[in-house]
């Protein structure tokens, strides 16, 4: 099991890789492709 540090550490290394880890243990209708919208910085979605 990872530690709190390695879990934080990986979401700011990744942020995107880690909602979508995240996401995957949702069940979807349809997957989504990406995380993170930042077209708009600093106000993303």
């Amino acid at each position: 099991m990872a530690t709190y540090r390695e879990i934080y550490d990986g979401w700011r290394r990744d942020p995107e890789a880690f909602w979508m880890k995240a996401a995957g243990v949702i069940d979807w209708f349809e997957k989504p492709k990406a995380a993170l919208d930042d077209t708009n910085a600093p106000f993303c979605r």
